[in-house]
């Protein structure tokens, strides 16, 4: 908690909470969020996830058929050698993504290439450790 925030508390309460109500602001001045976690233990909302997820609606069912299809369009599509079912890195992907419930987050451009710099930048601090020993 900041000072700003016991000043406001402490000088100008009436002015900020007024404020608060007419532009719709949650008011966070320590008091009114100390009442706001009380109030939620003893509703005990407080373990209530605020954002709940919704499942997929459009999931399909498993075939061995759709998936040997969607495999091959993939391996088309990106133009990947015929042996590429065969990595284990492939398989291994297939294999974690077959466990999953609700759908399969794929990263995004900058989630993956930011993913790709960390893991170089941590083989590099191996590769330094393993030659300075």
């Amino acid at each position: 908690m900041t000072t700003l925030r016991q000043h406001m508390q402490s000088s100008h309460k009436a002015v900020y909470q007024k404020w608060a109500e007419t532009n719709r602001f949650l008011s966070m001045l320590p008091k009114d969020a100390e009442n706001r976690r009380k109030d939620a233990e003893t509703n005990n909302q407080s373990c209530l996830d605020p954002h709940p997820q919704e499942k997929p609606q459009n999931t399909i069912p498993y075939t061995d058929e759709l998936f040997r299809n969607a495999a091959i369009e993939w391996l088309m599509s990106t133009n990947q050698p015929i042996q590429a079912f065969k990595h284990p890195s492939f398989q291994n992907m297939i294999h974690v993504a077959s466990h999953v419930t609700n759908g399969v987050k794929i990263p995004n451009r900058c989630q993956t290439r930011q993913a790709i710099i960390d893991t170089f930048k941590w083989q590099l601090t191996a590769l330094h450790d393993r030659l300075n020993v």
